[in-house]
């Protein structure tokens, strides 16, 4: 099978793509066919502007005044 492929293609009477899967890798080694090589395309990454801070203006906080607690003379009944 290997050599009808091999000279089927050679003569042109059959394109090295309907070789079956299975005997195209020997097909091509044999007749010096390679697949061209895809370049993929190179990406170039631009840094990105490094952005100033931004000046923001003092916040001013209001204070916090601790709730005032009540006190009381009462002790906690202890029940055993």
């Amino acid at each position: 099978m290997h050599n009808m492929f091999v000279t089927a293609v050679r003569l042109k009477w059959m394109d090295i793509n309907a070789v079956p899967e299975a005997f195209r890798a020997d097909v091509k080694k044999e007749l010096g066919i390679e697949d061209p090589v895809i370049e993929q395309p190179v990406e170039t990454v631009e840094p990105a502007p490094v952005e100033q801070p931004v000046e923001e203006s003092p916040v001013q906080e209001t204070p916090v005044e601790p709730t005032p607690v009540e006190e009381t003379s009462e002790q906690p009944t202890v029940t055993e």
